[in-house]
C-alpha cells in the first residue's frame, strides 16, 4: 500500500511538472494524469473498505463455539493464589491488550451431588443477553444464601442446604455456543443452536439417558464464593466475543500475537491456564481479502490508465505508465522531461 502511495503522489506532481511547462497539450495530459491519479486514489479506499467487509463476513461465518478468544483456567483451587477475585485479575491483565474489549467471566462446574441433588451449575457476568427465556424472570443475584438461577435443561430438585440454597426462578436457553464453547457438548439441549443427527440423539441419548439439571446464576463471584462448592472441579472462563467488525482487518496481526503473549504470560504461574483463538480461520479470511483487494487495485489500475490516455494529445508517456500500472514507485529510464 505504501508503494502505491508513494507512486501517486509522483503522478501528482508530474501533471504539476507538465502543467507549468509551455509545451502544446500540457494541459490536457495534466488533467488525464490528474484524473488516473483520482480514480486510483478512490480504487485504493474503495479496496481497503471491500477486504476489511470480506473479513467481517468471515468471521460472521465462523462456527459459534469458534467466534471467540477464551481464555480458560481448570481445576480445584487450592490456596489463595488460585482464589476467583486472583485469577480474575490475572485473566483480566493478560487479555486487556487484545483488541476485542473487555472479557465475559463465566464458570461451569462439573455435575456432580450438591446436598443430595445431582446438579450442574453455571454462572455468567451479565447473563441477560446471553438467554433466550422461556418462562419465569431474570435472576437478581447470588449469594450463599440464596442463588437465583434459569434452568437450562433436565429435571430434579436442586440443591437446599445450609451456604448453598439454589432457587430457581425461570427457564431459559443458551443462545448460542459462542459464550461456553466446549465447555458444553454440542449435543446438550441446552443450547439454542445445536442441531444433531437424528442417529447422533439417539447414541447420546444411550449413554446419557437422564443428564441432570443444569442452571445458571447472575454473577461468578457469587456462586463460587459458596462453600459447598471449596472443592467442586470447575472451569473458568474470560470470553472475548469476535463479531462482524471485530477484529478489522488491520487488527488480525496483532490480535494474534497479543494472544500468544497472553498465553505464554498466564502458563508462566500455571499449567492450568489455556488462551485460544480461531489463528487458522482468521489467516484464511485474511489472505482471501487480500487476494479481493489485489484483484480491485488491478482494475482500478486499469482504468485510471485508460483515463489518462484518453486525455493525453501525445502518447510520449505510455511506457511510464505500463511502469506505474505495475506499482513501481519510479520508472528507472524516464523522467517527466523525457515527455
Amino acid at each position: 500500500m505504501g508503494r502505491v502511495t508513494r507512486s501517486a503522489w509522483y503522478v501528482t506532481a508530474l501533471a504539476l511538472r507538465r502543467l507549468v511547462r509551455p509545451q502544446g497539450g500540457a494541459l490536457g495530459a495534466a488533467l488525464g494524469i490528474a484524473a488516473a491519479t483520482a480514480v486510483l486514489a478512490g480504487i485504493l479506499v474503495g479496496a481497503t473498505v471491500a477486504k476489511d467487509r470480506s473479513v467481517a463476513q468471515a468471521v460472521e461465518r465462523l462456527p459459534a463455539a469458534s467466534r471467540a478468544v477464551r481464555a480458560s483456567w481448570f481445576g480445584v483451587p487450592a490456596g489463595g493464589d488460585e482464589a476467583w477475585p486472583v485469577l480474575d485479575r490475572r485473566a483480566r491483565a493478560a487479555l486487556a491488550p487484545l483488541p476485542t474489549g473487555a472479557p465475559v467471566p463465566i464458570v461451569l462446574l462439573r455435575e456432580a451431588t450438591l446436598g443430595g441433588a445431582f446438579v450442574g451449575l453455571a454462572a455468567v457476568d451479565g447473563l441477560a443477553p446471553y438467554v433466550l427465556l422461556r418462562s419465569g424472570r431474570l435472576p437478581q443475584a447470588c449469594t450463599p444464601e440464596r442463588c437465583e438461577v434459569l434452568r437450562l435443561r433436565g429435571r430434579g430438585r436442586l440443591p437446599d442446604v445450609p451456604g448453598l440454597r439454589v432457587v430457581q426462578v425461570g427457564t431459559a436457553t443458551l443462545r448460542s455456543r459462542q459464550l461456553f464453547g466446549d465447555f458444553l457438548p454440542p449435543t446438550d439441549n441446552a443450547l439454542a443452536d445445536a442441531e444433531l443427527a437424528p442417529a447422533l440423539a439417539r447414541a447420546d441419548r444411550y449413554h446419557r439417558p437422564a443428564p441432570g439439571p443444569l442452571v445458571v446464576a447472575e454473577g461468578v463471584s457469587g456462586l463460587v464464593s459458596s462453600p459447598v462448592l471449596d472443592r467442586a472441579y470447575r472451569s473458568y472462563g474470560w470470553v472475548q466475543r469476535l463479531s462482524g467488525g471485530t477484529p478489522r482487518l488491520w487488527q488480525i496481526d496483532r490480535l494474534v500475537a497479543d494472544a500468544d503473549r497472553a498465553r505464554a504470560e498466564l502458563q508462566a504461574g500455571s499449567d492450568a491456564w489455556s488462551v485460544s483463538v480461531p489463528v487458522q480461520e482468521l489467516g484464511s479470511a485474511k489472505q482471501d481479502a487480500t487476494i479481493s483487494g489485489r484483484r480491485l487495485l488491478l482494475v482500478g489500475g486499469e482504468v485510471g490508465l485508460l483515463r489518462a490516455w484518453q486525455h493525453a494529445p501525445d502518447r510520449s508517456w505510455w511506457r511510464w505508465s505500463v511502469e506505474f500500472s505495475n506499482h513501481t514507485d519510479r520508472p528507472p529510464d524516464w523522467s517527466p522531461d523525457a515527455a
